[in-house]
Formats: structure tokens, C-alpha cells, sequence
């Protein structure tokens, strides 16, 4: 049976969950990483933005990292030599750049959907409470299923405009 052409492939939906769990890997990563971060802002000020600098770069080489360790496994099971031998290193810093890059629009994508779909109260306080609203509940499924589904459309857009 084939596709719709305006359905994402399913490597598109692999890859958006995918990014789904690596991204929320990042957030936990920043949610331990950040405060000690802000703690050492007052003895080291340059030190401490310089850390959040690496933390902010981070994901591209952990993305970068994964994708070579994949593409290991599959060219080693590849036993036929079907997927054309081994990638290039550059290859794997672009993949990581374009999962960081999906990352950070899907993210605000999704966020700009949930305020259509669910806007805040209009109170001059409730943007204090705007983040902890969005991920709470079934906000917060809604929220992470418009986010598999639009980084779904972002690989597919990537892999349309790759293969030409």
C-alpha cells in the first residue's frame, strides 16, 4: 500500500520519536546541568557562560555521536554491502546539527500550536505559569504527539530535499 505523498515515510516517524527521546534526554541533562550552572554565575561569572555555552552546543556532538554509533551497527550487519560502505565524519556532525536544529524549531513550533489549541488565561501572572501549565496532564500527551508529529514532517522535509 503506498503512502499519501503529504504522510512523512516511516523512517520520518522513526526519526521524530527518536529525536523525541534524545531531546528529552537533553532536558533532563539541562534540568541537572543549569543549576550548577547558576550557582557557579556568582563566583565565576565567565566560567559559568562558558558552561552554558558547551551545554548549549552538547547536543550537536551527543546527536553526532549516536549517528555514527548507528551507522556502525548497520553497516556491520549490512553483510551484503547494500548501504554503500562506511559515512563520512561530517556526515555524522550534520545529522547532529540537524537533529540540535529540529530540536529547537519543533520545540517552538509545537509550543506556538499548544497556545492556539489551549491558550493561557489572560492575566498579567499567567505567563509565569506557562510552562508548567503546558506540560502538565493530557496537555502535556497532546503537547509531546505534536511534537513527534511535526519533527516527523521536519526529517521528512530533510530527506525530500536530500534526495532531490
Amino acid at each position: 500500500m503506498k503512502l499519501p505523498k503529504w504522510l512523512p515515510r516511516p523512517a520520518a516517524w522513526g526519526s521524530a520519536v527518536a529525536l523525541f527521546l534524545f531531546g528529552l534526554g537533553v532536558s533532563i541533562a539541562f534540568g541537572f546541568v543549569m543549576p550548577l550552572l547558576f550557582e557557579l554565575m556568582r563566583h565565576s561569572p565567565r566560567l559559568a557562560w562558558l558552561g552554558m555555552l558547551v551545554t548549549w552546543v552538547a547536543p550537536i556532538a551527543g546527536a553526532a555521536g549516536i549517528h555514527r554509533f548507528a551507522s556502525g551497527i548497520l553497516d556491520f550487519a549490512d553483510a551484503k554491502g547494500v548501504a554503500g560502505g562506511k559515512t563520512r565524519g561530517s556526515e555524522h556532525w550534520w545529522a547532529g546539527f540537524v537533529a540540535w536544529a529540529a530540536i529547537i524549531f519543533v520545540t517552538m513550533t509545537t509550543s506556538f500550536v499548544m497556545l492556539v489549541l489551549d491558550p493561557p488565561p489572560v492575566d498579567p501572572d499567567a505567563i509565569w505559569n506557562l510552562a508548567a501549565t503546558m506540560t502538565r496532564g493530557v496537555e502535556g500527551v497532546v503537547r509531546s504527539c505534536v511534537w513527534v508529529v511535526l519533527a516527523a514532517y521536519v526529517y521528512e522535509l530533510e530527506r525530500s530535499a536530500r534526495d532531490g
